[in-house]
Parts: C-alpha cells; sequence; structure tokens
C-alpha cells in the first residue's frame, strides 16, 4: 500500500503543477505540436494533448520537425516516459541494473537504466522473466494498458475485473485493457477490436499517458482534505478536544487502507505470474505449402521449443507451470515443419527449459489470406506437353509488391502474413511434372509473406478423348495439350500430405 501511495503523491506532485517540471530551459522556448509537420492535421482537443505533453518535456520529436506519430517506441524509451509521468524517484548515478540485458554502456539503450530501474522499483513491471528487460523490445498496445494502470496504482482494481471479451487480447491483459477502456486511456480500433499484440505507436503512447494524468488528477478531490485537521492549532485553548479528534481520525483511517490493499495485494501475484511473450520470430510455409515453418526462434541455453495445434485461443501459462501438466492442447516438440489441417486456427509455441518448466509462450492466430478473384488471371496452355502459361493479374492487391508462385499435390487454403516462400513470378510458362499438381500464386509485401492468394487446380481431359474441350488433340499418346479449366480457389482444405 505504500508504493502505491507513493506513486499517486509522484504523480500529483508532478502533474498536478503548473510549472514544466521537465521543461527545457527557461531561456529556451518549449515546443508545441505547431513545431512538428506530422501533427498539422490533428484536431484541437488531440493537439492540447500533445502541447501538453511537448511542452513539459516527456516528448519530443523524433527530428526538429518531425514527431514520428506512428513511430513505435521501445521498452526502454517507454520505461523513462513512465518514470517521468508518475514523477518516479530516478537514480541517475545508477551505473549497473538488476535486469542481466541491461547495461548502462549499451549505445542504443545504456542512458534508460536508472529509469528501469525506476520501474521495476514502482511495480509498474518485472521484466520478460529470466532476469531479462528487453529494452530493445517492442511495447504492444496490451502491454501498454498495463503499464498505463498499473502506475495509477489500480493494478488490484485491474486484477480483479472481469475481462474483456475480445480473442485480440491475451489471456493475462484481459482484466487491465478492461479497465484502460474504461478510464478511457486507449480505445478499440475501428473494427471494434482493441488488437492488443499490435505494437503500440507513439501516438497511442502519448494520448493514453496523458489521459492517465487526467484519470490521476480528477481523483485528487480524496488527498485534499488530509490538509484539514492543519486548523489544529486554532483549538490550542482547548488541547483535550484536539486529542479526541486526533485518534478518532487516525484509527479510522489505518484500518481502512490496511484490509484494503492487504487483501487486494496478496492475490494479485497470482493472475499476474504469466510467462513473458517470445519474440522475434517468423513464420514460414514449408515444403509443402500447407504447413508452417518457425524460423528466427532464439531460445535460453539448455531450452528447447514445444507446439500445439488448436481451433481456439491458447491461453498463456502462468509461470513455474510445468509443460507436462498441460495435456489440452497436445505439445509436441518443435522439430520441423507443422502441418495447418485447417484455418483459422491457433498455435501456441513454448520455450521449456531441461526441467520442463515453461518461460516464454506466444500463442498465434491464423486467419485466411483474401483469395484472389479467378477473373482476374488465365491459365491456358504452354509451348508443349509440359507447361501451362499463367498471366497474372493486371494489378497487385494492396500492400502487396511482388506475385510469387509455387506448386503443390493439393488445393490448400493459406494463411495471412506467413512467409510465402517462393519463386518471383510474372505472368508466363510454368512446368507441369505431374497431372494432379495445383499451381498456388500469391502476391507477397516487401517481408515475402502473403498478402493475398490464388490456388488454381488445372482440370484436364485424358489423353485421346477431348472430353468436351475442343484444345485437347485426340490420339496423342503423349501427356494430354488442352486448356485447363481452372476451379476458383475457395476455403477447401484437403488432409495433410504425408
Amino acid at each position: 500500500m505504500m508504493k502505491k501511495k507513493w506513486i499517486m503523491l509522484g504523480i500529483a506532485a508532478l502533474l498536478s503543477s503548473s510549472v514544466l517540471v521537465f521543461g527545457q530551459p527557461n531561456h529556451v522556448e518549449a515546443k508545441t505540436s505547431a513545431d512538428f509537420s506530422d501533427l498539422k492535421d490533428l484536431d484541437a482537443a488531440t493537439k492540447a494533448k500533445f502541447d501538453a505533453m511537448i511542452s513539459a518535456g516527456v516528448f519530443d520529436g523524433v527530428s526538429d520537425s518531425t514527431f514520428g506519430l506512428k513511430d513505435e517506441m521501445n521498452r526502454a524509451q517507454f520505461a523513462k516516459v513512465a518514470a517521468l509521468i508518475y514523477g518516479l524517484k530516478v537514480d541517475d548515478n545508477l551505473k549497473s541494473s538488476s535486469f542481466s540485458d541491461v547495461k548502462s554502456d549499451d549505445a542504443a539503450n545504456g542512458y534508460a537504466l536508472p529509469y528501469i530501474e525506476a520501474v521495476k522499483k514502482a511495480g509498474i513491471t518485472d521484466g520478460v522473466g529470466d532476469g531479462k528487460f528487453d529494452p530493445a523490445g517492442d511495447v504492444t498496445k496490451e502491454q501498454l494498458a498495463t503499464f498505463l494502470v498499473r502506475g495509477l496504482g489500480q493494478r488490484d482494481e485491474a486484477e480483479s475485473k472481469q475481462g474483456v471479451k475480445d480473442e485480440t487480447v491475451s489471456e493475462w491483459a484481459k482484466g487491465y485493457v478492461a479497465l484502460a477502456l474504461e478510464l478511457k486511456l486507449l480505445s478499440n480500433g475501428a473494427d471494434g477490436k482493441f488488437g492488443g499484440s499490435t505494437n503500440a505507436t507513439r501516438d497511442l503512447l502519448l494520448v493514453g499517458a496523458y489521459e492517465a494524468k487526467e484519470v490521476f488528477v480528477a481523483s485528487q478531490p480524496s488527498p485534499s482534505p488530509s490538509p484539514s485537521p492543519t486548523p489544529t492549532p486554532t483549538a490550542t485553548p482547548a488541547p483535550t478536544p484536539v486529542y479526541t479528534q486526533t485518534p478518532t481520525q487516525e484509527p479510522t483511517a489505518t484500518p481502512t487502507a490496511t484490509p484494503t490493499a492487504t487483501p487486494s495485494s496478496t492475490p494479485s501475484s497470482t493472475p499476474t505470474a504469466t510467462v513473458p511473450p517470445i519474440t522475434g520470430y517468423s513464420l514460414e510455409l514449408g515444403e509443402t505449402v500447407q504447413s508452417i515453418v518457425f524460423d528466427s526462434v532464439t531460445t535460453g541455453e539448455g531450452n528447447s521449443l514445444k507446439v500445439a495445434k488448436s481451433s481456439n485461443t491458447i491461453n498463456t501459462p502462468f509461470v513455474g507451470t510445468n509443460v507436462t501438466t498441460i495435456t489440452e492442447p497436445v505439445l509436441v516438440t518443435l522439430d520441423g515443419e507443422i502441418v495447418v489441417e485447417t484455418i483459422p486456427s491457433y498455435i501456441g509455441l513454448y520455450e521449456v527449459t531441461n526441467e520442463g518448466i515453461i518461460v516464454k509462450f506466444i500463442n498465434i492466430s491464423l486467419t485466411q489470406a483474401d483469395v484472389i478473384d479467378s477473373e482476374t488471371y488465365e491459365l491456358t496452355e504452354g509451348s508443349d506437353n509440359n507447361h501451362l502459361t499463367l498471366s497474372t493479374p493486371d494489378a497487385l492487391p494492396d500492400g502487396a509488391v511482388k506475385w510469387q508462385v509455387r506448386t503443390s499435390l493439393s488445393h490448400v487454403t493459406l494463411p495471412k502474413g506467413v512467409v510465402f516462400a517462393g519463386d518471383d513470378f510474372e505472368s508466363g510458362e510454368i512446368e507441369i511434372s505431374n497431372p494432379n499438381m495445383v499451381i498456388v500464386l500469391a502476391a507477397v509485401d516487401l517481408d515475402g509473406k502473403i498478402v493475398a492468394y490464388a490456388s488454381i487446380v488445372p482440370t484436364l481431359s485424358p489423353p485421346g478423348d477431348p472430353g468436351g474441350n475442343p484444345s485437347c488433340l485426340p490420339g496423342d499418346p503423349t501427356y494430354p495439350v488442352c486448356i485447363p479449366i481452372v476451379i476458383p480457389p475457395g476455403p477447401i482444405v484437403t488432409p495433410p500430405i504425408p
């Protein structure tokens, strides 16, 4: 309870003051939103929030003329902002950190060491686990909601609150997001979803920090009566009643605060003890197109990876959970490709120690990529019996930069945002080495990730039988030469190929 009270007193002193505590020297005129070209189109109300935080020195631009509205902020930068916003005590003389990956000589993030220690001491964050803070890591929107709520001293309220019913929010963060939305610190996206796993941008952080300040200032009337007993000196001629009043107030305040804080803080450790997320991974289609391969996943020394599939969101495990206790969904060792039978689908990736203790986890949602209209491309016969000619659509879908092609032995449904791992392709011929071959055309972004796709199934008549298709050559003993009949792709899912 003392920690919560200390944080609130600190922020009260900082944010209710008209003095620009974090401002620039008196002889330098403070910047405003008008100094940054990317803030000129903000509405007046939003500009006022930006002006308040910029003039207070809490935020600055990424250059003299650009604020960096949609730039992402890493955890080190957030630690500094949080320490300033909540008026935390920062020891600028600190040269060593309680986190193994926070170093004062880190050229990029070493400046944040004292701020990181301050937010840890205040209970805003405990790091990502394994004694690490991950200063260069991204701050997701649900993490931002959690940090802002904890900084307001409302950790207990969030963890006892019924969470949002939103599949885009991790289980551990649902209560925090619910309270952040209720307090109007943050808001849902245009689609009505919070988007908890998306990275928070600088505009979200600034507005959220501003709103957190407003919430606290609005709660200030509660502590203001405290000075009321100050007129006690007036009652000097009657010391007896004064002593009678003082004890009456003290016991009232003490038991009220103590029982409230004690039971609240005790259970708080249980729901928050969830393992940190696995970061830095990428997903790529495997050899069979219908399988997934994890790439760029690093683990702690001696640790291994386990994976599970489910048709429902997979909950984040608690710290200390042994992987052997998880029976649903079924976990297997990650040592190759993962066949995905259906989409949408969920994949749970677990990092475990030699003793089987889960130390990190990520729940990955796979949703179907957009399907390319079959009328926008054309498949015709090629230069010989073993080739077909594919003419790609005239325009790429939004977000895509090029076409790629692969082949499969079955019709597939592809997930959005997964690396396609195909060959770059423009309209031209494709070799057909198998009569059952399916051509998979994908529009991909700069990272090679699927934006939209078409699964094109050529249907050929048997040799010597035109089958109603005038392009087939009757009596030809070789592979049939005919114009394929293209079946438009759809959400058809075939059993996995062994």
